[in-house]
């Protein structure tokens, strides 16, 4: 099973949350893609819980505030 986790930019801190996404990216050794709806999506071989539960401990690792930057979604892929 595949997970892709979006990360959306809160558009008053886009610079920083696009920065966080890159570091958050880095940490899981991953490559961000742009979404078509302005979204960051990271893409994992791991089931969605999993790859939920990565991001979040890598969000909070990089910057405890990252919920006033970024809004954590997913898309689900079999």
């Amino acid at each position: 099973m595949s997970a892709v986790v979006s990360l959306f930019p809160d558009p008053r801190h886009s610079p920083a949350a696009a920065e966080m996404v890159g570091r958050v990216a880095r940490a899981l050794d991953v490559e961000p893609r742009a979404g078509t709806d302005g979204s960051w999506e990271l893409c994992f071989e791991l089931p969605y819980a999993q790859a939920h539960a990565r991001v979040a401990e890598a969000l909070t690792a990089v910057d405890r505030q990252w919920p006033a930057k970024v809004t954590l979604d997913y898309v689900l892929a079999v």
